[in-house]
């Protein structure tokens, strides 16, 4: 588990602080929602008489806003991150049977198949999962613990998958990167994903690292492009980290990072990045105060959020992005001729099928001017800003709900091309929405 999660409190807006989630409820948690993967698992899905029995149930209605449930080739199937594109979808996903697996869906059939080779099901991988990632239907990337990026490809989507992989180093100081935990019980989040802006643009990132995907002396290869590496250690005996969560951005000349300054058994504070033709700056960052871990010191020269995850972020345009802060807080940072600037959106707890559910949000999915956000059974929609004399807001819902019940499972990413062509996969769950 060294070098993919870090393991730390966060505040709830629900009025009354603090409180932790652990990993069995949680649905930040890669593990919840399933035992030990298993490494039986095949790369074709399993005959008929082998699947679960969920997996035989009849096709259930689209529900009335229009999502529809797609057939996967397994019932127990928890996925946990996908990427879209016109006309395929990849996802990767988590099985009590049959351990990690990497699905594609195809327009053709409007079916899901694994894709993957199974060797991340090997000794010595996972169980944990990073990010998925898709310039294009003949190309794909996705991590997995402890520090591996796969690299998939085929001449055409007729051809078959070829894979290959490399591990990525662990540059962070930390004696335990991924394992700092604060006060049980635990939550966890991934540090290791790939992005890019194009097939020739593509970035992996692990632990407090960046890297590029390099040509070098005739083949491709991971090259450090940028170690968050600053400490400012304010006692002997404490670590000061900063942890990368997402990337994205407009451009070649627009990248940005997030995630989020850990302090040894005290809390984290946000921490944006951002890459230009000059090279990297920290845009947002602050430090734990060991005095009160609840409090963020400002940093000079850039912004301070505060206390808590920054993660999910999407292009807005050149220069601008949008994240997901603390799970209950949509954040815009935008650079101007006058520097940068940060305007929150703070959001109204959404309804969730049980008592026992996490209220907050998964997922965040920006596109034209709208933001999508996921979580326990339920997907929501809205713009940024808060109404006049409102103190959050509260986003539109689309409803989920295939029968006419509440939709009682996770949601763990929405993500979408366009506005009829949205995704919202989860535990048992892929959810193609068409309809604007």
């Amino acid at each position: 588990m060294r070098g993919l999660f870090i393991l730390i409190c966060v505040s709830v807006a629900l009025g009354a602080g603090v409180a932790c989630a652990s990993a069995e409820d949680d649905p930040l948690s890669p593990s919840a929602q399933s035992d030990t993967p298993s490494t039986d698992g095949g790369a074709q899905p399993l005959p008929k008489d082998a699947r679960s029995e969920d997996a035989e149930r009849p096709a259930p209605a689209c529900s009335a806003a229009g999502w529809c449930a797609t057939a996967l080739p397994d019932g127990n199937l928890t996925l946990r991150d996908m990427w879209p594109l016109a006309d395929h979808a990849f996802a990767i996903a988590e099985s009590p049977t049959l351990g990690v697996k990497v699905l594609e869906w195809s327009a053709d059939d409007s079916t899901w198949q694994y894709i993957d080779d199974d060797t991340q099901n090997e000794d010595g991988f996972g169980p944990q999962l990073g990010r998925i990632w898709a310039p294009n239907e003949n190309e794909v990337y996705y991590g997995i613990s402890p520090g591996f990026i796969y690299y998939g490809k085929r001449a055409n989507p007729s051809a078959t998958w070829s894979w290959e992989r490399a591990r990525l180093p662990d540059n962070s100081h930390h004696p335990a990167p991924g394992e700092d935990f604060v006060w049980a019980p635990i939550q966890t989040y991934p540090t290791l994903g790939v992005w890019g802006t194009g097939p020739d643009d593509v970035y992996a990132w692990h632990a407090n690292t960046i890297f590029r995907r390099t040509h070098v002396e005739g083949q491709f290869v991971w090259v450090a492009d940028h170690v968050a590496d600053d400490t400012e250690s304010p006692a002997p005996g404490y670590f000061d980290n900063v942890l990368i969560f997402g990337m994205g951005g407009s451009g070649k000349d627009d990248v940005w990072f997030v995630g989020a300054r850990d302090f040894i058994t005290w809390f984290s504070c946000s921490v944006v990045g951002r890459k230009t033709a000059d090279g990297y700056r920290r845009v947002v960052d602050s430090v734990v105060s060991i005095f009160d871990p609840q409090v963020c010191l400002p940093r000079d020269g850039v912004l301070g959020l505060g206390r808590g995850w920054l993660t999910d972020v999407q292009s807005v345009g050149p220069g601008s992005v949008v994240g997901l802060w603390d799970r209950m807080t949509l954040v815009q940072i935008e650079a101007g001729d006058g520097g940068y600037t940060a305007d929150l959106t703070p959001l109204a707890p959404p309804s969730v099928p049980n008592r026992n559910a996490d209220p907050r949000f998964n997922s965040l999915w920006f596109q034209q001017d709208e933001a999508w956000l996921s979580g326990w059974g339920f997907v929501v929609h809205g713009g940024l800003g808060v109404p006049d004399g409102a103190e959050r807001a509260d986003f539109a819902i689309s409803s989920v709900s295939l029968t006419g019940a509440p939709l009682d499972h996770p949601i763990y990413r929405v993500r979408g091309t366009s506005k009829d062509n949205i995704w919202a996969v989860g535990a048992r769950y892929a959810l193609h929405k068409t309809t604007p």
